[in-house]
């Protein structure tokens, strides 16, 4: 494939992310995530792929909306890095339930492997 095709694919990938994250299918999730996913989130808490996939399905954390900017992908070799704006609006429940704006920056690396192109990091911050 060149670059720009595994642009176009990444791209796609992306919006299949945003997509499960909003129907919280933990099963796409998986599937697009690496198993040694880390996953920072904009209020600095850190998940792994287990553990960000039990919240989706536990209820515990529910994406009532989501939206995706890309803005650059880059393409070396067996990884491409990822810049994007993400809104979201996010149910918290347990102790202490709340409901989420966030507007943040993103920074997500993905790695192509023996089963495709999967999601190893990613990282947000309020802009």
């Amino acid at each position: 494939m060149t670059d720009q095709e595994n642009v176009a694919l990444i791209r796609a990938l992306e919006e299949q992310r945003r997509v499960a994250m909003l129907a919280a299918d933990t099963l796409a999730l998986e599937a697009l995530f690496d198993e040694g996913l880390v996953y920072v989130h904009s209020t600095g808490g850190r998940d792994s792929r287990a553990s960000y996939l039990a919240k989706l399905s536990s209820g515990a954390m529910r994406y009532e909306a989501v939206t995706l900017d890309v803005s650059d992908i880059a393409v070396r070799e067996r990884f491409a890095l990822l810049g994007g704006a993400m809104a979201a609006t996010v149910r918290i429940s347990g102790a202490k339930p709340a409901t989420l704006a966030i507007a943040s920056r993103y920074e997500s690396v993905w790695m192509l492997s023996a089963d495709g192109w999967r999601m190893v990091a990613i990282q947000s911050f309020v802009a």
